[in-house]
């Protein structure tokens, strides 16, 4: 009897040892990356100034003057555009423009430098541009700018303000995401 016990002991104990062996099962563990809003680096100009001819139309900034740039380490593109007008301002398309009385009325174009040209009078909720005219490459990324020019156009008609100095019309908000558009 005595030798059946220390059999089984034994029996037992090796049991006991190999069990993490043979229970031991593989896990993985998933690693995401995620882009914050605090990652985001970019440069957009904060104040532009139109100068307004004789006629009304305005003299604008050329497109190497007027930029958004990305300084991050990601991509970025320009997701929403919203535009706010003064109180005293009304925008109107192109089209509208020839046709309306109103005092300090304006019609104002944003085109980048690779896309489609926005009629900033359908941005006056905030819309998506065209997917990929804003999108912008990482900075050193070499095989695609990191820059979005932009050139300007508009004018401004039945001028009841006093012009000779600096009067903002109207705010331009650029909303910027990571990753592309397109």
């Amino acid at each position: 009897m005595k030798k059946e016990i220390i059999v089984f002991g034994v029996s037992a104990a090796l049991t006991l040892a190999m069990a993490p062996a043979a229970l031991a099962v593989g896990a993985e563990t998933d690693v995401n990356l995620h882009i914050n809003d605090a990652q985001i680096d970019v440069t957009v100009p904060t104040d532009i100034t139109f100068n307004v001819g004789a006629a009304g139309a305005f003299t604008c900034p050329s497109a190497s003057s007027y930029t958004i740039t990305n300084n991050s380490i990601f991509p970025v593109y320009v997701s929403q555009i919203d535009v706010n007008m003064e109180p005293d301002f009304t925008l109107v398309s192109q089209l509208g423009f020839a046709t309306s009385a109103n005092n300090d009325v304006m019609w104002s174009k944003l085109q980048p430098d690779t896309g489609t040209t926005l009629d900033l009078v359908n941005y006056l909720t905030p819309t998506q541009p065209t997917a990929g005219d804003w999108d912008m490459a990482a900075t050193g990324d070499l095989s695609s700018g990191n820059i979005v020019q932009m050139t300007t156009s508009g004018a401004i008609k039945n001028i009841t303000k006093d012009l000779s100095l600096s009067t903002q019309a109207m705010t331009v908000l650029f909303t910027v995401a990571g990753g592309s558009a397109s």
